[in-house]
């Protein structure tokens, strides 16, 4: 857990999906299209390193074409 953020370190699927405002489908499609970071497998589960995710928010970059 990220003490300053209260967000945990590692994020699953549906964790990034609430962060970036899209469905799971969404983040999947565009993580398949390189347009996110990499995830790793934990237990056949994508997770997503949680500073990763913060760092494209805070650039305003959406890996969807729009900016925030």
């Amino acid at each position: 857990m990220n003490e300053q953020t209260g967000i945990p370190r590692v994020l699953g699927i549906k964790q990034v999906a609430v962060m970036l405002g899209r469905t799971e489908k969404a983040v999947r499609r565009m993580w398949e299209k390189g347009k996110m970071p990499n995830p790793v497998r934990i237990d056949s589960r994508l997770q997503w390193d949680s500073r990763d995710i913060l760092k494209l928010i805070e650039r305003g970059k959406s890996p969807f074409g729009e900016e925030h």
